[in-house]
């Protein structure tokens, strides 16, 4: 292979080894406890298992792993395909080169720094690499992330991205004003393990990281790293499926007695006798009751604003759709839609709530001090608990499987039921896309009001 191409691989060797060490530098050192049993998860062991994993990968030849990567070291260099693939085999060698040195280093051991790598690179000093050439990875995270949330503070989700990065820092023992460069392949897959660890969905394990690589791609556009650390973490469809544990509809009985504890804790609450219990339990009670009564997602409930309920002929609905002036957004095009009250939730005195709101603020949001689903759905699971409901596959989505379930038994049109709960009418892009099907109100009332509990 040609000597420059050596050099361009050398190089990024050198300089992913450079990064390595400032992390370390800055990293805060925590002195063992004679006391701890040493299993725990160690950098050794993170480089250890990138080392194995990169040597996989050379055995099969799987050049596509490394192929963006070098597509960003050419920078343009366009090369007969016989060459790139001869680069892309070089730089898997690289790499399992690169983690087995790691691995070496994170135990303490500098003894062969490389030395095959340095013989090759004989047309440059590797140490010469100038800091105006590569990515300004002396800028702090905290700069770096206040610049990626001003060009995005369009993002419905841009809390839980800062909410994700500060539990990664905190993790990693690093802060806001640690340098970019300190986040690296090994303290995000260490921090993938620590979720995984703590029987996380595999879905929300996912989000996670995709939260951490969304900002770590706009350092990389932005040329402040040179890959994204939490490229081929993310783990695979088919590990999801495999992990994922299926929704199950509440039985009525079910969906009875979660009503009754609902109303119950929250008349306790009112009444001052529930402590420990504040002022949002309302609000987060209100959240579920209404999800029971309306098959509804518990984020377009508790983003609602007072101004969403609304009368029509008699009939009083929640109106879900996008307003992007109040950074609310449903899940997808179907969920645009409107959804009767039904008569229990008014019996419970929902309206009532809903005027106390409009008295304080008449296009205020219905529930300020919910601020994330979490909070629902955590509250919801204490209401199971109360109700000696205990099973992995029942939550608050199950209500939605409920209502379909319902639906079918009650024989309600499944255009009727399909648009109440959100659901796209069909498969096939006419239905997807074309059609726009909204029922009257009245005949949405009809069919909500059958399923009774």
């Amino acid at each position: 292979m040609d000597q420059a191409l050596k050099d361009i691989i050398a190089q990024w060797v050198e300089r992913k080894l450079d990064e390595t060490e400032q992390a370390r530098a800055v990293s805060p050192h925590t002195p063992p406890d004679d006391g701890d049993e040493k299993d725990e998860y160690t950098e050794a062991d993170i480089w250890a298992d990138l080392w194995e994993e990169s040597t996989e990968q050379l055995e099969e030849n799987r050049l596509y792993i490394v192929a963006d990567l070098a597509k960003t070291l050419l920078q343009g260099l366009q090369l007969e395909p016989p060459q790139l693939r001869r680069f892309q085999r070089e730089l898997l060698k690289a790499k399992a080169g690169l983690y087995r040195e790691e691995t070496q280093r994170a135990r303490g051991d500098y003894s062969t720094y490389l030395d095959e790598l340095r013989q090759t690179a004989t047309s440059v000093n590797l140490r010469s690499y100038s800091p105006a050439e590569s990515p300004r990875s002396s800028v702090a995270i905290g700069e770096a992330f206040t610049d990626y949330m001003r060009e995005h503070n369009y993002r419905e989700g841009q809390k839980q991205i800062e909410t994700t990065l500060r539990h990664y820092l905190s993790h990693a023992g690093l802060s806001l004003t640690s340098p970019l460069s300190a986040i690296t392949k090994p303290t995000i897959t260490s921090y993938k393990k620590t979720l995984l660890g703590r029987n996380l969905k595999v879905s929300t394990v996912n989000k996670e990281l995709i939260h951490i690589g969304h900002f770590l791609k706009w350092a990389k556009a932005h040329d402040l790293v040179t890959i994204v650390a939490t490229d081929g973490l993310r783990i695979s469809g088919k590990a999801q499926a495999e992990n994922s544990t299926k929704k199950l509809p509440f039985s009525l009985q079910q969906m009875t007695t979660l009503r009754l504890e609902l109303e119950k804790v929250r008349q306790r609450v009112k009444d001052g006798k529930q402590p420990g219990w504040s002022d949002a339990t309302l609000e987060l009670g209100w959240v579920c009751l209404a999800s029971l009564y309306t098959a509804g997602r518990s984020a377009e409930i508790w983003k609602l604003h007072a101004d969403k309920v609304c009368l029509e002929d008699g009939i009083w609905y929640l109106d879900f759709g996008n307003d992007k002036s109040r950074n609310v957004r449903v899940k997808n095009r179907q969920s645009i839609r409107r959804v009767p009250v039904h008569s229990d939730l008014m019996k419970a005195g929902f309206l009532d709530f809903v005027e106390a709101k409009r008295s304080v603020s008449a296009t205020g949001r219905l529930f300020p001090m919910v601020k994330h689903s979490s909070a629902v759905s955590m509250f919801f699971r204490r209401i199971m608990r109360r109700a000696k409901i205990d099973r992995p596959e029942l939550t608050l989505h199950s209500v939605r499987h409920t209502y379909a379930t319902e639906f079918a038994r009650l024989n309600v049109p499944d255009k009727v039921a399909q648009y109440l709960t959100g659901h796209a009418m069909g498969h096939d892009v006419h239905s997807r896309v074309y059609m726009h099907y909204a029922p009257e109100l009245s005949t949405l009332k009809e069919a909500l009001e059958k399923v009774r509990f």
